[in-house]
């Protein structure tokens, strides 16, 4: 069986530590190494190093892999944004042919098939015309202001100047 990496640098740690063991064990003997120990020492390290850069190389090619598989991925994702956006814009273009043709002919509501289609009126938009005009109680920001309490306010009776503010009422299909 094949050992992983933190096995293999348990092993070299080992190793390191029986080698550091036989050099005081040889100083303290006063005699150098023998050649059955080197042979030994010699054996270990070949074998746990032979380990260790087939270890490194497959890890490395399955790095190696898995960039590659990113970059797929990504590739795959770019394609797939392309062609969402590109569903998404035919989506609109055909909705915006589908309320062009029924306003043109004077219908605002048609049953087809499954579908119900009429032409209703959105919620009005808050346009602000003059920012300055509106209290400092409505903006969020020096640049931003609440249009949503600004609605619910006027909606509820506030007052506010005339020409601060407008409201433009547009329509949308809707398809059910």
């Amino acid at each position: 069986m094949s050992k992983s990496i933190y096995e293999i640098k348990d092993d070299f740690k080992a190793f390191e530590k029986i080698c550091f063991e036989l050099q005081e064990t040889l100083e303290d003997e006063g005699r150098n190494i023998s050649d059955e120990e080197r042979k030994i020492i010699q054996e270990f390290y070949t074998e746990n190093s032979l380990a260790l850069d087939s270890k490194l190389e497959n890890t490395a090619k399955f790095i190696a892999n898995l960039k590659g598989e990113a970059a797929m991925l990504d590739e795959e994702l770019k394609r797939l944004q392309k062609r969402k956006k590109t569903a998404e814009n035919l989506s609109d273009t055909l909705k915006f042919n589908l309320d062009y043709v029924l306003k043109k002919m004077g219908i605002k509501e048609r049953k087809a098939g499954i579908f119900n289609f009429a032409i209703q009126k959105n919620v009005p938009t808050l346009i602000i015309d003059k920012p300055e005009l509106i209290p400092d109680d409505y903006k969020v920001t020096v640049t931003t202001i609440d249009k949503t309490k600004i609605k619910k306010d006027l909606k509820d009776g506030m007052k506010l100047p005339e020409d601060a503010y407008h409201f433009e009422q547009s329509e949308s299909l809707r398809i059910r």
